[in-house]
């Protein structure tokens, strides 16, 4: 429970799967007294209430326990972003929804009771695990580590903390599931078991079309149970009569109401105009994707988790699958429980497959269902293949992405607008208005860019628009001006042109990835900032001054091969900090007219807090200048190196025609820009009186 409210409370109102459907289901059963009806595909899609083709218990139990609240404020949680990736795994704009600030009602309220109700579902659930767990092998220590393991599923928490009708389905099922095996341990169907489990299976009826085959779950293992004698005929039938009784009372109407509105009990057809995909084929990729969403692809299927969750699950899996093989063949007595946690398992997966086929549901929470039957079997596959330590081994990893999820994968992909009492000391200050919304300054959450590619920033903005603009931000290599990435994003997911208090100060947190591939060279990324309000793009003022753009200095990309070796190393320091590590010059012996390629191997020892200029050029005998090719590395100024990482900085100079054949002098230096002073050189080769390294070059004539 401590885990899920942990969830809960990162996750903004609507940003789990379907949500926002789901609570509108209850919420409209509360405005307008009626159950929902299936239109076309068009007009549902546009109410953002999709989901209303399920039965209805789940959201007539949400609808009671939130019908205190007026939740008059819904439609502002309801402003879809225009750009948020649905589908597709992104470091930005997983937000599905822009959310407010502020409220005016109490729709955050209804969605934490909601919420709570999913969780409070989910947790009596695990209690089941339990009790499947110690039931089918008699043992409180497998019960425990299947429950443990479930509550761990980071894919189970979250959804465990959603509004989703699917933590009721769920609940059920693995209700139906503890009192298959519980009649088939105790060789009976009790009186006060049929009821029970006819109140069951009434409920999942009522709660989802998925639900169904739990009937064929128990009729199969009584029926069973009769043919081998364990129960009398008399019992079996009269479960199923009663249950079916039940059913038929309490949720038969509904399918009664299904068919005289489309013609169909289960309202398939209907469905199927909504969300049919044509029975299309299910690619490896798909299905390897549904498989993957059953451990962690949160949101929108747009946040993925550590890529080694996924080499572990396997390795989990096939543990656990091993070990339960083992035990089915050591131990007859338990050969009845794994066949049929095995079978249920992998019915629900063919269920799952075959159904994705018709309607796009690819999603892995459909499997929860059978989630005590896969646990059990893994945590009795490990039970017989590992001592104590173990398995505790073997959890522990899961275990503490559960505890990891919150605060490193949800927490930075919702992070909304912070409001702060003032610029920070760290944050370089600017004064750019576009009409009334004003960017304060910014920092760069690191001076270099990860291996990912993601470049972390921090705006301080305040304002509103009334035309509800968008921040752009393109990424600049600075050594081609070419862009390598781009973004349209709302800052904090907040709309602009409503926020909690004009006059307020709030940081937002971006994040932007590049396109690296053609980066080959070290190179510092700038960012373009402005506003775009659709049609047109908010002019910028700094003071008073008209801005074309605003850019900024962004981090550097340093994560290049490292460069090939050159043909001469060196060991030359200029300041405190750089060093010439080698060079690589051609031709060896010039030509006059011929142009010299030098390239420079460098290095700095400590970060450099100012702009240098490299001096480099060739004197003639009379130490005149003959040509130079001075300035920063391309792209790349030293206030960005990465120390540390040797690269490589290629100069070029074309000898004059009229050179004279002799000896000349190629020299490397570093200054100041602020007044030109050169840093002092040490090392071989070095005229000392300039501060300058040499290198000797013999110039010929054609």
């Amino acid at each position: 429970m401590l885990l899920a409210v942990g969830y809960a409370s990162v996750t903004p109102a609507f940003e789990a799967p379907d949500e926002a459907s789901h609570f509108l289901y209850a919420h409209n059963i509360l405005q307008t007294h009626a159950l929902p009806v299936l239109e076309d595909r068009a007009t549902v899609f546009a109410s953002q209430s999709t989901q209303r083709h399920h039965p209805p218990l789940y959201y007539l139990i949400g609808a009671v326990l939130m019908s205190w609240t007026n939740r008059a404020d819904l439609d502002s949680y309801l402003q879809p972003n225009p750009y948020a990736s649905i589908g597709t795994v992104t470091v930005n704009n997983q937000n599905a929804y822009l959310h407010p600030l502020a409220s005016t009602g109490d729709t955050d309220t209804a969605v934490w009771i909601m919420r709570l109700f999913s969780i409070s579902l989910s947790t009596v659930t695990l209690w089941f695990v339990y009790r499947i767990g110690c039931l089918a092998f008699h043992s409180a220590s497998i019960g425990l580590t299947a429950m443990l393991f479930t509550a761990c599923i980071p894919q189970f928490i979250f959804i465990s903390a959603s509004v989703n009708n699917d933590n009721l389905v769920t609940l059920l099922y693995t209700i139906g599931l503890y009192y298959a095996v519980k009649l088939w341990q105790q060789r009976e169907i009790a009186r006060r078991d049929t009821f029970l489990i006819s109140a069951v299976l009434a409920a999942i009826a009522f709660s989802k079309l998925t639900g169904l085959s739990l009937f064929a779950v128990i009729y199969g293992v009584t029926v069973v149970g009769w043919i081998t004698k364990r129960f009398s005929a008399r019992a079996v039938l009269r479960l199923i009569a009663v249950s079916l009784m039940v059913a038929g009372i309490f949720s038969g109407w509904w399918y009664l109401r299904n068919w005289q509105l489309y013609g169909d009990p289960l309202a398939l057809q209907a469905t199927l105009a909504i969300w049919g995909r044509g029975y299309s084929t299910i690619s490896q990729s798909e299905m390897y994707a549904i498989w993957e969403s059953f451990w962690l692809i949160l949101g929108n299927f747009n946040i993925r988790g550590p890529e080694w969750l996924y080499v572990y699950a396997n390795g989990v899996t096939l543990v656990g699958m091993i070990g339960a093989a083992l035990l089915f063949l050591r131990a007859r007595a338990s050969r009845p429980v794994i066949a049929f946690l095995a079978l249920i398992w992998l019915g629900i997966v063919a269920s799952v497959l075959i159904a994705t086929r018709q309607i796009n549901i690819s999603q892995g929470r459909l499997l929860f269902p059978a989630i005590a039957a896969f646990t059990c079997l893994l945590a009795v596959g490990w039970h017989t293949l590992l001592r104590r330590v173990g398995k505790l081994m073997l959890l522990s990893p899961i275990v503490g992405l559960a505890l990891f999820v919150p605060t490193q994968i949800l927490r930075p992909a919702y992070m909304p607008l912070i409001a702060v009492e003032s610029l920070p000391s760290s944050a370089h200050p600017l004064d750019v208005v576009a009409d009334a919304l004003q960017i304060h300054g910014y920092e760069l959450v690191s001076k270099s860019i990860a291996a990912d590619g993601v470049i972390g920033l921090r705006l301080y903005l305040s304002g509103e628009h009334r035309d509800n603009p968008r921040l752009y931000v393109k990424a600049l290599d600075t050594a081609t001006s070419t862009i390598v990435g781009t973004l349209d994003v709302y800052p904090g997911m907040a709309p602009t042109n409503v926020t909690s208090d004009v006059n307020g100060l709030f940081r937002a947190d971006i994040r932007v990835r590049i396109d690296a591939s053609s980066l080959r060279t070290p190179t510092q990324i700038n960012l373009v900032l402005g506003w775009n309000a659709g049609e047109h793009y908010l002019p910028l003022m700094d003071g008073t001054k008209p801005l074309e753009t605003l850019m900024i200095d962004g981090p550097a990309w340093a994560n290049v091969p490292p460069p090939a070796p050159p043909d001469a190393r060196v060991n030359v320091t200029f300041g405190d900090s750089i060093r010439l590590v080698g060079y690589t010059l051609s031709p060896r012996t010039p030509v006059a007219g011929d142009t010299l390629t030098l390239v420079l191997h460098w290095q700095c020892d400590q970060p450099i807090t100012e702009p240098l200029s490299a001096a480099v050029g060739l004197l003639d005998t009379n130490k005149q200048i003959v040509v130079q090719a001075d300035g920063i590395p391309a792209g790349y100024p030293t206030t960005a190196w990465q120390c540390g990482r040797e690269f490589t900085d290629t100069r070029t100079m074309r000898l004059p025609s009229s050179a004279q054949a002799g000896d000349y002098t190629l020299y490397v230096g570093w200054y100041h820009l602020s007044d030109g002073s050169r840093l002092a050189a040490r090392g071989d080769h070095i005229i000392e009186s300039d501060n300058l390294f040499e290198i000797g070059v013999t110039v010929t004539q054609p």
